[in-house]
């Protein structure tokens, strides 16, 4: 617990060396990582604007015997996003059911951001075509006025209109 509340600090703090620092020292020290430290170590690095890091530390969850939850895959897709590491961003959304899980509102938003930032309209297009298919209507009001934003999304309004 003491671990997990210092590397929380250094996220407060953005100090993204030193919670990857902690994390080491814990191995050293034979103390378990969980959910908990790898998520607080994941959004240190999101807001450092380290997304190898994030999504290195996500990725060694697997190995730790670690299941990632929403935040953290959240928190290495908003890693890629503010990166404008598109491709990244699209191959981790595309692994969320790898994990068990469903992506949410946060996870579309920030992938489709990803590819919009980047200029990759026919990539976020294909992702609210996707998104369409899968009738949840609740997430195609943010998405629809998100993106009118811009001029060249024509595609995405006729994708979420048709």
């Amino acid at each position: 617990a003491v671990f997990n509340a210092a590397i929380s600090s250094c996220e407060r703090g953005r100090q993204w060396r030193k919670a990857l620092a902690l994390l080491f020292d814990m191995d050293l020290f034979s103390i378990e990582k969980d959910v908990i430290s790898l998520n607080s170590a994941i959004s240190c690095c999101e807001k450092c604007s380290r997304w190898c890091e994030s999504l290195a530390l996500l990725h060694d969850m697997r190995f730790q015997e670690l299941f990632p939850d929403m935040f953290s895959i959240n928190s290495a897709l908003l890693s890629c996003r503010n990166a404008h590491r598109w491709r990244e961003a699209l191959d981790l959304f595309n692994c969320v059911k790898q994990f068990s899980l469903q992506a949410d509102a946060l996870s579309w938003d920030f992938v489709l951001a990803a590819c919009e930032e980047c200029g990759q309209w026919m990539q976020a297009n294909a992702l609210l075509l996707k998104l369409r298919e899968l009738s949840d209507l609740q997430f195609l009001r943010p998405f629809d006025t998100g993106f009118s934003r811009n001029s060249q999304t024509l595609t995405f309004s006729s994708a979420v209109c048709q």
